[in-house]
């Protein structure tokens, strides 16, 4: 390894173009960068994989966990959870992207842990490929998750010992079949 080169970074990025040719990024203008994000972006609002695009884990793992059990997307106003199944079940949504940087496993605030009937989370790698997924009872959230008072919410990681719990399904392979078909 040459001197100074940091073992733990990423590759380069890199983006395959129309032709079908992989290009290295860190040869493309910030303006180019920022255009190529934007089409992303619409691409994914098109396949309806976003509805507003403000936060891109969000927004993908609400439409994996839909799209692999069928559930109905809760309006955006709705706060208290994400998603409606079966039996009129409401699944709150949270997914959390891994990077390389921060591996850090804590979810996003959970503002009223008493609006939902489960947690549906998944973990995403740095390209936003499906690690590992859960379908976690509320009963479950309650026992692992810590009262926040500045907040006024609930913090959860999704630790290994959430997995090892045996009311926990692991909802990984559902969610990379949509992944690689959707």
């Amino acid at each position: 390894m040459p001197s100074g080169a940091n073992r733990w970074a990423p590759p380069g990025p890199r983006h395959e173009g129309p032709s079908g040719v992989m290009s290295d990024l860190s040869k493309m203008s910030v303006e180019e960068l920022v255009g190529l994000h934007a089409d992303i972006m619409r691409a994914l609002r098109r396949r309806e994989v976003l509805r507003s695009g403000a936060n891109l884990t969000a927004e993908l793992a609400r439409f994996l966990f839909c799209a692999a059990y069928g559930w109905q997307a809760a309006p955006r106003r709705e706060r208290g959870y994400s998603a409606v199944g079966a039996e009129d079940m409401r699944y709150l949504i949270r997914g959390r992207r891994l990077h390389w940087y921060s591996p850090s496993r804590q979810l996003s605030a959970i503002p009223d842990v008493g609006k939902f009937d489960g947690l549906a989370a998944v973990l995403l790698d740095d390209g936003y490929r499906v690690l590992r997924a859960a379908l976690i009872p509320h009963a479950v959230v309650l026992e692992w998750c810590s009262f926040i008072r500045g907040t006024n919410s609930c913090r959860f990681t999704l630790s290994d010992e959430v997995w090892r719990d045996a009311r926990v399904a692991d909802a990984t392979g559902r969610l990379r079949t949509v992944e690689s078909t959707g």
